[in-house]
């Protein structure tokens, strides 16, 4: 008799723990921390998953806003960009620094970041979220 009910117990406990552990791998998605670049210029906007070595093709029709963009570096902080244009930065006053252009460009994680062209005249906002 002794034996016939701690053989029970024993089943019930193991029950528990194989729902529990059921429940848990049910229940517990895995966590997607990947991030997607956004970029907006004028009307056009776009979302890419970024890759090393991914090229990016944004707004073909729009001559203004027409970028040829490859993905040099991708980190969690940051992404880095190869454009094939050169474009000026802005401050977090949208005050442009007209003294150096740049075709690599830097996609901080914690904002927006702003890029004109040459004349002034294009805004490109980067963001990697």
């Amino acid at each position: 008799m002794k034996k016939s009910i701690k053989i029970i117990i024993i089943l019930i406990v193991l029950l528990l723990i194989v729902g529990v552990i059921y429940y848990a791998f049910r229940e517990i998605s895995p966590i997607d921390d990947t991030k997607s670049l956004y970029i907006s210029c004028n009307s056009n906007n776009g979302k890419y998953e970024v890759i090393s070595g991914t090229k990016i093709l944004f707004a073909e029709k729009d001559s203004n806003c027409k970028l040829d963009l490859e993905v040099r570096n991708v980190d969690r902080n940051y992404i880095k960009i190869k454009s094939n244009i050169y474009l000026l930065t802005a401050d977090g006053n949208n005050k442009i620094n007209e003294g150096v252009t740049f075709n690599e460009l830097y996609v901080d994680s914690n904002g927006k970041t702003i890029y004109y062209t040459r004349d002034q005249k294009t805004k490109f906002i980067f963001e990697y979220k």
